[in-house]
């Protein structure tokens, strides 16, 4: 499994349906390939397969979700400790 940072989490009021619907729905891949969905105040960490992430990350950027523009990237020390 590949973790992605998403920009968008409790304060834009994410949730974990929301995430995987928009993954399945844009990508058109099954909702079995996100895993672990961990939602912050102000962004999200999801798993997802490692073969599906590029796909995921090149799909998402840019849609929206509740009116906010998703930003997604691999998850890194320097994005998840944001604050």
């Amino acid at each position: 499994m590949t973790t992605l940072f998403f920009n968008v989490g409790r304060k834009h009021l994410i949730t974990v349906a929301e995430i995987v619907g928009k993954v399945a729905g844009v990508t058109r891949l099954p909702a079995q390939v996100v895993g672990a969905v961990d939602i912050h105040q102000r962004h999200c960490l999801v798993d997802v397969t490692t073969e599906h992430a590029e796909l995921i990350l090149k799909k998402m950027n840019g849609i929206r979700v509740r009116g906010h523009t998703l930003q997604l990237n691999v998850a890194t020390a320097e994005n998840v400790a944001q604050p």
